[in-house]
């Protein structure tokens, strides 16, 4: 492969695996003819691309958004749609006894599950792609449209209308499951330093009267996939304690409290700038497409994190039919995991050494694993290798407006959240609704992926 096609590393993250991060990309080479490698080290993916080709990929999908008012409409109602149907589906399974179905019904349901999965990251890749999965295409086309709009005003004026112009109307899921956590905490009202006290979280909400106990396992029910991202664990009753420490049932009605003021003061404020300003009608189509765009992102990958945590447990069963760890089993493809059924011994080294390191090419025809020296080959080939460059400066695009000082702090999954402390800068490759509880204390967000509809501007 000439060096003018080699590929650029797009992101690197802790935790995650081939299942279920390979069907995004087998999704996106296949559609849009893009070759993708992905690299795996102990649990860490670094993820490469032609970059400029995928950006590429962006723009017709955005022009097309600004130009005919009825496909993004069609995209939410299709996004929507089979959300619906995969996650009646992975709910079925989830309530599955799994130990009692046979080899070849659990694979089918894994087979089918990847299907349906697979055609919803079809649509869900749209919202991203809109933005620009790299670059913020689209905020960037904003903010210039924004400047010809309201020339003569400052960029830091700028930057503030154009994140209030970007906030969607609704909450998020993110959002809801952080509401719901504190309509939950002051419901417990004095028994909620009972809870945070309890050796036995799960014992304590048993013993509850019955409202309360149905309330705390609906949420826990309801929001269990805020904490999973890929790896797990789900939310459970001691991660909800550990999430409500310091916390009282007043403080739980001042922040539903101050939750609503905000929502009440910038939707005040938004409908007063769309009011105001004279903003020609693209620039507002604009301006309401990312605030669609912001909204969907964040409610398919919710449905994603849902599906993933219905379907942990016959992952699970496979692995333990086939003598490995459910980490490992996550990098055996699906028809590897069929044959690992019938013949245990012959992939469960396959497995195990996947998991330290291997190396997935994924093109719009095919799909290749590679260990040891084939894999340290194709990487040679295929990627570029990066210099390493002292910089003093980091520069990016700006999704809410401020200054902040502190402690950087390196926060890339949940294991790391015990860093963080209030006032302290969050720096991570990317974030997901399972970071909640440090980003809520950080002083700033700093992230390698994303624009204003990021889980981080979310």
């Amino acid at each position: 492969m000439s060096r003018e096609k080699k590929l650029e590393q797009m992101f690197d993250r802790n935790d995650v695996y081939p299942w279920p991060w390979l069907f995004a990309d087998e999704v996106l080479a296949k559609r849009y003819g893009l070759t993708l490698v992905e690299e795996y080290r102990d649990g860490h993916i670094y993820h490469y691309t032609d970059i400029g080709k995928l950006e590429a990929v962006s723009y017709p999908i955005l022009n097309r958004a600004l130009s005919d008012s009825k496909y993004y409409p069609a995209v939410s109602r299709s996004l929507r749609a089979h959300s619906r149907i995969l996650l009646s589906f992975s709910k079925l399974c989830g309530k599955k006894r799994h130990e009692f179905l046979n080899d070849k019904e659990l694979v089918n349901d894994v087979v089918k599950y990847v299907r349906l999965l697979k055609k919803l990251r079809e649509w869900g890749w749209i919202p991203v792609l809109i933005e620009g999965v790299t670059t913020p295409i689209a905020s960037a086309k904003a903010m210039e449209m924004l400047r010809s709009d309201l020339p003569g005003r400052e960029e830091s004026a700028l930057n503030q209308i154009f994140s209030t112009l970007t906030t969607p109307d609704s909450a998020s899921t993110v959002q809801k499951s952080r509401t719901e956590m504190y309509h939950l905490a002051s419901a417990l009202g004095n028994r909620l330093s009972g809870f945070l006290r309890a050796k036995n979280s799960d014992a304590y909400i048993d013993a509850l009267p019955t409202a309360l106990r149905r309330s705390v396992r609906t949420y826990l029910s309801t929001f269990a996939w805020a904490t999973f991202n890929y790896e797990g664990p789900t939310l459970n009753a001691s991660l909800l304690q550990k999430s409500l420490k310091g916390m009282t049932g007043a403080r739980a009605r001042a922040e539903l409290s101050a939750i609503e003021k905000r929502a009440s003061e910038t939707s005040k404020k938004k409908n007063g700038l769309l009011k105001d300003l004279p903003l020609s009608r693209e620039t507002r189509r604009l301006l309401s497409l990312l605030a669609e765009s912001m909204l969907m992102k964040d409610y398919r990958k919710s449905v994603y994190q849902q599906s993933y945590t219905q379907m942990e447990p016959h992952l699970a069963e496979i692995a333990r039919r086939v003598g490995i760890r459910v980490d490992e089993c996550k990098f055996l493809s699906l028809e590897e995991m069929q044959l690992a059924l019938a013949n245990p011994s012959k992939y469960r080294a396959l497995a195990r050494k996947r998991r330290m390191q291997c190396v997935v090419l994924v093109t719009p025809k095919k799909t290749q694993w590679y260990t040891g020296l084939e894999a340290k080959k194709i990487l040679k080939q295929m990627v570029f290798e990066k210099t390493a460059v002292a910089e003093t400066t980091l520069h990016g695009q700006v999704a809410y407006p401020g200054t902040a000082k502190g402690i950087v702090r390196l926060v890339f999954t949940v294991k790391d959240i015990s860093k963080m402390k209030k006032g302290d800068i969050l720096v991570s490759s990317a974030t997901n609704p399972d970071l909640l509880p440090a980003m809520k204390i950080s002083g700033a967000i700093v992230t390698d992926v994303g624009g204003i509809i990021s889980h981080a501007a979310i």
